[in-house]
């Protein structure tokens, strides 16, 4: 059986295998971190010494889930690496993976892979701000890039930024945009566009599938896996010495 690689695809996105970096879990309740690489498997647990399967088991992949089986300590170690969303209990930090251990009679639960890859799964199209949903002929979409920036397109301008993502939070900006000119309320809808976007400090996913970013004070943005727009509602933003149609 060929060695194992932690795979994982979450709505076709592959996550990087554990030959170019290892693939990480953790839990809480108590604490523990896996860490899945091409030489070993790296077992930590709250007040323990680590534990290390070198070389790490081979995967069998079934129905998406990559499991995994090896013998530690004179006990069977079982590993489950599902592709299904999950959210760290301590932080709020939304994963592409739930993991699941079985050592002894011990069962813990945690989640596992690269946040970031949630965010760069696919170009999003926003349906509504803090509540309130924007006009469909009229998107304002944004991209979240491998390079750390946010390119986006408003219904009148293009807007453009960063954003940084650690253990605990996802910060963006700061933003920027081009300077042409549209009726008001589009122009109002991207004024509060760009402050909540400079606001935002987390992420989550919502159960239809939703990426919902949450800023300060509350205000949240939802985004969609951007759409083709059907015939006939082709973008037609009409600025002022601009014309934009796609």
């Amino acid at each position: 059986m060929a060695r194992a690689r932690a795979v994982v695809s979450l709505a076709g996105e592959t996550l990087p295998d554990r030959s170019a970096e290892p693939f990480r879990a953790r839990g809480n309740e108590p604490f523990w971190s896996l860490r899945l690489g091409e030489d070993e498997l790296r077992l930590e647990r709250l007040g323990q010494a680590p534990r290390i399967v070198a070389p790490p088991p081979a995967a069998r992949i079934e129905a998406g889930v990559h499991a995994f089986e090896a013998a530690l300590d004179g006990r069977a170690l079982r590993l489950r690496i599902e592709p299904t969303p999950c959210t760290d209990t301590m932080t709020g930090m939304p994963h592409p993976a739930t993991v699941r251990l079985e050592l002894g009679g011990e069962r813990p639960v945690g989640c596992g892979g690269d946040p970031g890859s949630l965010l760069r799964a696919a170009a999003r199209t926003e349906n509504a701000l803090d509540g309130a949903s924007l006009p469909a002929q009229r998107p304002l979409e944004l991209h979240f890039g491998t390079d750390g920036r946010v390119p986006g397109q408003a219904p009148c301008n293009r807007i453009v930024g960063s954003y940084r993502l650690s253990g605990e939070e996802l910060r963006l900006g700061p933003v920027a945009s081009t300077m042409m000119a549209s009726e008001e309320p589009m122009m109002a809808a991207e004024r509060r566009n760009v402050e909540s976007r400079e606001a935002v400090r987390r992420f989550e996913l919502a159960p239809a599938g939703e990426l919902v970013l949450v800023a300060e004070g509350g205000a949240r943005i939802a985004l969609v896996p951007r759409r083709s727009l059907p015939a006939g509602d082709a973008w037609h933003f009409r600025c002022q010495g601009y014309v934009s149609e796609g």
